[in-house]
């Protein structure tokens, strides 16, 4: 789970509005380690959007978007076996 918060910025008129959401994904081993299934989410609480709001003395105006920033993604991977990376991971080279 990750979350994101990025607070208002000034500007010369105004301000930036804050930015947050919030991402969440899942990962599982599959076939005997070798592969792996994930499941992503991302801006679960569909709270992600942008904008800004400036005034002066003769106006005010504000302009906040929002584009769709929600996604699901389902990803797999795979590793092949290789007895080079498996002597890497065990620290298994002789010394020579």
């Amino acid at each position: 789970m990750t979350g994101n918060y990025t607070s208002p910025v000034a500007i010369p008129q105004g301000e930036r509005i804050a930015v947050y959401f919030v991402d969440m994904g899942f990962q599982q081993k599959i076939m005997k380690g070798q592969g792996r299934l994930g499941l992503a989410v991302t801006d679960i609480f569909n709270t992600q959007k942008s904008g800004f709001r400036t005034s002066d003395t003769n106006f005010e105006f504000s302009r906040i978007f929002k584009i769709d920033t929600r996604a699901v993604m389902l990803t797999f991977g795979y590793t092949f076996k290789s007895t080079f990376k498996e002597n890497l991971m065990e620290n298994r080279f002789k010394n020579e």
